[in-house]
């Protein structure tokens, strides 16, 4: 009986190779080495039968991974490092139909220069796409397929932008029929740069002489000139001619018509003309200073007096303006007698007054996700929004401008954006709780609470 002779077929050799590699990389105990074998030669070998020989039959990745003993991201590594790439699998969605339709919109795309245009073209590219593949796919997911076939690359290259941006250049520079102006213009529109610094960067990039294409020098604002408004604001604030007359108007026209007799070559030069509405516009930016609007915030904000606080200091503005950047300031249009600088004590508390009425039967509304509270919205509009306020210590001791009160700049902004109604959370507090101590009280004077030391020995409290 003669001996067959049996043969392995191809994987089973690479199988047998496969495990020899491995078994000679292991220790006496036979645990793999943990100093990154897979860098070495050896490793090598056994990326490339793990991988890209074997990758299927071993079971994926979770089998390959406890097989050769390391993480995934170890054996990544360790591909980037002998510079290995697993071949992708080319998926269904990519037909040949899909594929010729990506190329055309790479290869138009090649064609076009303005960052514009190019954007508004990988749109229409990713919608026609999605059609075809009847999947949502992103403009990434489409160049990371590209880059597998000859077009790829979205748009021009380095080389291909030098040689468009030379010929650009070349041919408008060396026209001699355009004036400087026209050529600013033509480069401008021709090539896809912001500005003409940009231009001059590129220019000198591509070691091309910027030639001098200046502007036409225009003329100078007349409100540039510091002497001009120097004098403005000498007969506003050391003459007081705007707080001595009885009527704004007057005023303005008497420094119109003095400052325009001092510089009207200047005023000429600028082309402009200096009239009572153009320095009614300019009339907060002469007055309201840094220094000037610090003050008056600072006297709103701390509820001081304007006429006794603000007025002496700064007579030489009219009382119109200072009532109305005051009222700027406290975010209001008009206020109610007696209630200017008034604060209400504690976070998160109701304090109710005697106009709410006999308020001790009051009880608060039982809800729940069975029984919410419904918002009597009435009919709503197509888009309608509702605000969220939370914790903003209503109540509490506030500064007097708008800008240090967050509840009232919320409530204003819900009323800005025509909010259908605003809920508040986080703003009420009940304690019920009897004790005293130091805890109490420290919690009773944030609340707001009366902890004044009489009150304390007051028979009838010390009998509750």
């Amino acid at each position: 009986m003669q001996r067959q002779e049996v043969t392995l077929s191809d994987k089973e050799e690479k199988f047998k190779e496969l495990k020899k590699l491995l078994d000679n990389l292991r220790d006496k105990k036979g645990v793999l080495l943990k100093t990154g074998y897979l860098t070495t030669r050896a490793g090598k070998r056994v990326l490339e039968l793990a991988i890209l020989e074997l990758f299927d039959e071993l079971g994926g990745w979770k089998k390959v991974t406890k097989l050769l003993g390391v993480s995934r991201r170890t054996i990544q590594h360790g591909m980037n490092h002998h510079q290995i790439k697993k071949p992708r699998k080319e998926h269904l969605l990519w037909t040949p139909e899909v594929i010729k339709k990506a190329e055309e919109f790479f290869q138009t795309s090649k064609t076009i220069c303005d960052r514009k245009k190019l954007s508004a073209l990988k749109k229409q590219m990713v919608e026609e796409i999605n059609k075809l593949a009847k999947r949502r796919l992103t403009s990434h997911a489409i160049e990371m397929v590209a880059k597998n076939y000859p077009w790829k690359g979205w748009g021009m290259t380095d080389e291909e932008k030098e040689k468009r941006d030379r010929e650009v250049f070349t041919r408008i520079l060396s026209d001699k029929k355009m004036s400087p102006e026209e050529k600013r213009h033509a480069l401008l529109t021709s090539l896809p740069y912001a500005n003409w610094k940009s231009l001059k960067v590129r220019m000198e990039k591509l070691q091309i002489t910027p030639p001098s294409l200046k502007k036409t020098p225009r003329a100078k604002d007349v409100w540039e000139n510091t002497e001009f408004v120097a004098r403005i604001r000498g007969l506003i604030e050391k003459d007081q001619i705007l707080a001595q007359t009885s009527n704004l108007n007057d005023g303005l026209k008497t420094i119109v018509k003095m400052v325009g007799a001092e510089f009207s070559s200047v005023i000429e030069k600028s082309g402009e003309s200096f009239t009572v509405e153009k320095l009614e516009q300019k009339l907060d930016d002469l007055i309201w200073t840094k220094d000037v609007s610090e003050a008056l915030q600072q006297v709103v904000r701390s509820y001081l007096s304007v006429d006794r606080d603000f007025k002496p200091f700064f007579s030489w503005i009219p009382d119109s303006l200072v009532q109305k950047k005051y009222t700027w300031y406290r975010g209001i249009s008009h206020a109610k007698e007696g209630l200017t600088g008034r604060a209400l004590a504690g976070i998160g508390r109701v304090r109710a007054g005697k106009e709410l009425g006999d308020i001790s039967d009051f009880k608060m509304p039982q809800t729940s996700f069975k029984n919410p509270y419904v918002l009597p919205l009435g009919d709503l509009p197509p888009n309608w929004s509702i605000s969220f306020l939370n914790g903003t210590s209503i109540g509490t001791r506030h500064p007097g401008d708008i800008v240090s009160n967050a509840t009232r700049r919320a409530l204003s902004e819900a009323n800005h954006w025509w909010d259908r109604a605003v809920i508040l959370t986080n703003i009420i507090s009940i304690d019920l709780k009897k004790a005293a101590g130091p805890h109490k009280v420290g919690k009773a004077l944030v609340m707001g609470d009366n902890v004044s030391p009489e009150i304390f020995s007051d028979p009838e409290y010390r009998a509750e």
